[in-house]
């Protein structure tokens, strides 16, 4: 499963890593509490074409639940987070050490 929010923060963290939305928390909280809200929205909204509209990942999204956010979206952003620190240490200035 292919999360759409990872190609715009691949941008952002290799791009621009001295921005501050380049760093750490940004990212991986960021990643969590939108997917957590989706997830809540989708399990609280009675509406079903609503509810579905909240989190767009099909069947496979809505069985994982908050497995979603815990297995999918937390593992993701720790290994973008990981590879982008990874090539951190090869420019002059460290973008993650501040």
């Amino acid at each position: 499963m292919i999360l759409v929010s990872t190609g715009a923060s691949s941008m952002l963290i290799f791009a621009i890593p001295h921005s501050p939305v380049s760093q750490p928390w940004p990212l991986v909280g960021g990643h969590i509490i939108s997917a957590f809200i989706g997830i809540s929205a989708y399990n609280l909204i009675p509406n079903p074409i609503l509810a579905s509209s909240t989190v767009i990942g099909g069947s496979t999204v809505h069985e994982l639940g908050y497995h979603f956010v815990i297995v999918l979206v937390f593992f993701n952003s720790i290994i973008l987070l990981s590879i982008a620190m990874a090539v951190a240490t090869f420019r002059v200035k460290k973008p993650f050490t501040e």
